[in-house]
């Protein structure tokens, strides 16, 4: 009996997928970056990180000033609220902005940030305070799934790198703005109400500007 021989081994080998964009490197072509339209939709995704933090740490501020130093329950509630809509609105929200496109998703994230903030004010109920910040929490749940889509379509492969840190540093600035400012906006106005009225009119502003400003992808923008 003819024993037969073993099959040569090969590596695992997965085809890499054709980027939208080939790399420079292999190409030799370089395109200019700060005066380019991807550089344009960064800023604008970079001032909309920017907003969404404002809007996140804001009650970190006010809730100082809205509730007495023994409401550790409201407080703890209160602040707790905007994540348990957040953690529960990313995966649709994922789903969705592949689906319809991240700009659409982007446009409603950022207008609902904005009128549920101002809504806060106006109606200074546990029940409408909590209803409200988890609301902001869903509707900032969309936000980083509706950039990634953009992001895929706008940013070559080899720039994802660099287009995530411009775009992530709009957190940190949006929240050392909050908690420097917050204080000095209350002092000033002599009113906690001014950084929900301010915070969510900046917000309605970025989504006027997403809305006029940014395109699904270059072909959009074409168009």
């Amino acid at each position: 009996m003819k024993i037969s021989e073993p099959m040569e081994h090969h590596p695992l080998v997965v085809p890499s997928l054709e980027p939208k964009y080939p790399s420079r490197t292999t190409t030799g072509e370089k395109s200019p970056f700060v005066g380019s339209s991807r550089f344009a939709v960064l800023l604008v995704l970079f001032f909309c990180n920017t907003i969404v933090y404002l809007v996140r740490i804001n009650m970190s501020v006010a809730i100082v000033y809205m509730y007495r130093d023994d409401q550790e329950f409201e407080k703890s509630v209160v602040l707790s609220s905007f994540y348990w809509g957040y953690a529960s609105s990313q995966i649709l929200a994922g789903y969705l902005a592949a689906r319809y496109g991240g700009r659409i998703i982007l446009v409603c994230s950022m207008l609902g940030c904005g009128i549920c903030t101002c809504m806060i004010p106006l109606n200074t109920s546990m029940r409408m305070v909590v209803a409200m910040r988890a609301l902001i929490g869903v509707c900032q749940g969309a936000n980083y799934p509706s950039q990634m889509i953009l992001l895929s379509k706008w940013i070559p492969w080899f720039e994802r790198s660099r287009a995530l840190s411009i775009i992530s540093a709009g957190e940190s600035l949006g929240t050392i703005v909050a908690l420097f400012g917050g204080p000095y906006l209350v002092s000033s106005t002599q009113s906690w109400e001014s950084i929900f009225w301010l915070t969510g009119l900046t917000s309605i502003v970025a989504f006027a500007v997403v809305f006029l400003v940014l395109f699904e992808g270059p072909e959009a923008q074409r168009d």
